[in-house]
C-alpha cells in the first residue's frame, strides 16, 4: 500500500509549472493554515512511525523487543481555502493503517480516520514591514470521531483503535516571522472533549476525557533565499487524566505526554513544494504513560495564486 500511495502523491504534484522561483520559508509546525500569497493550497503527505518503547509514569523507557512490532502508516489530505484577507477554512482527510506483530500473533487493519474542519482568522496581519513582528492566526478546529477507539476495540492486539474515541473542539494561536533566509513557527492549542459512553452487548463504560495541550516551534534556514529550506522541529503533547466508569468501579487513568524533536527539509518549485522529514519522540526522554515512535514522512504541497 505505501509504495502506491506515495507514487499516488508526487505525481499530483508534477502537473505545476517546475521553473518558476521558489517562494520563502516559513511554514515549519504550523497547523493547516495559509501563509503565503496564495488563494488556495492542497497537500497530500505520507507518514510512518514504528515504535519503539513505552514510556511510564517516571519518564522510563521500555524499549520494545523484536518480537513486538508495531507501525501506522497514515496518507493525510489536506487543503486550506481563503475566504477573504484574514479568514480562511481548512479540511484534513487522513487514512490510516496499523500493523502489530508479535511472537504469537500479527495484525493489520486499515480505516479512514477522524476529519478535521478548521476556520481560522488572522489577527495579526504583516500590513507594513517590520524586522520583528509576526503575523498572527488564530484557529477553530473540529475532529469528528469517526474511528473505532480503544473502547471499541474488537482486535486482540488493539490494530482497530486507531482513533480518540471522541469529538473533538481545539482552538489555537500560531505565530509566524520570515526574515531573510531564516524563519520561525510558533504555535498552541488546546482541545475539549466531553463525556462519552461506550457500550456493547456485554458491558458499559463511561468516560471523562482530559483536557489536550499540544505547542511547538519550528525554524528555518533557507540557504541563499534559495528553493531549499532546512530545520529543526520541537513539539509537546500532553492530555489529561481521565475519569472511568462502570458498573463495578470507578477509577482515574494517568496523564500521558511527550516531547518530540525532528528535522526536515523541503523543496519549492514553482507552485509547489516537497518535504521530508523525520522525528524521534524519544529524543529528549520526557515521555509520560504514552508509547514513543519515531516517524519518517514524505509530504507535497500545491499553490493556487490569488
Amino acid at each position: 500500500m505505501a509504495y502506491r500511495l506515495i507514487a499516488y502523491i508526487f505525481i499530483l504534484s508534477l502537473s505545476h509549472d517546475a521553473f518558476s522561483a521558489a517562494c520563502c520559508g516559513g511554514g515549519a509546525g504550523l497547523p493547516n493554515i495559509i501563509t503565503g500569497d496564495y488563494k488556495t493550497q492542497i497537500g497530500f503527505s505520507y507518514s510512518n512511525s514504528a515504535v519503539i518503547g513505552t514510556a511510564d509514569g517516571d519518564q522510563e523507557v521500555v524499549e520494545r523487543s523484536g518480537e513486538n512490532r508495531e507501525v501506522k502508516e497514515v496518507v493525510n489530505f489536506k487543503m486550506a481555502h481563503l475566504l477573504s484577507d484574514y479568514w480562511q477554512v481548512g479540511l484534513e482527510l487522513p487514512y490510516l493503517q496499523n500493523t502489530h506483530s508479535t511472537i504469537d500473533s500479527s495484525e493489520s487493519y486499515a480505516s479512514a480516520g477522524d476529519p478535521i474542519i478548521q476556520v481560522t482568522y488572522e489577527f495579526l496581519p504583516e500590513l507594513t514591514y517590520s524586522k520583528w513582528k509576526p503575523r498572527g492566526f488564530a484557529f477553530l478546529s473540529y475532529s469528528y470521531s469517526n474511528t473505532a477507539s480503544i473502547y471499541e476495540s474488537d482486535s486482540v492486539l488493539g490494530t482497530d483503535a486507531l482513533g480518540t474515541g471522541f469529538d473533538t473542539i481545539y482552538i489555537g494561536t500560531s505565530f509566524t516571522k520570515i526574515r531573510r533566509q531564516l524563519d520561525i513557527s510558533i504555535y498552541f492549542k488546546q482541545g475539549f472533549r466531553q463525556r462519552k459512553k461506550f457500550s456493547d452487548e456485554n458491558s458499559q463504560v463511561e468516560v471523562k476525557p482530559g483536557t489536550i495541550q499540544s505547542a511547538g516551534i519550528g525554524l528555518g534556514y533557507s540557504p541563499k533565499q534559495g528553493q531549499w529550506r532546512f530545520g529543526p522541529i520541537i513539539n509537546s503533547f500532553y492530555e489529561g487524566a481521565k475519569e472511568i466508569n462502570t458498573s463495578n468501579n470507578s477509577q482515574s487513568s494517568s496523564s500521558k505526554s511527550y516531547v518530540d524533536f525532528g528535522l526536515n527539509a523541503t523543496y519549492h518549485t514553482g507552485l509547489a513544494s516537497y518535504g521530508v522529514s523525520f522525528v524521534d519522540q524519544s529524543f529528549w526522554g520526557k515521555g509520560s504513560n504514552i508509547n514513543l515512535s519515531k516517524t519518517f514522512s514524505l509530504s507535497c504541497t500545491s499553490f493556487f495564486e490569488l
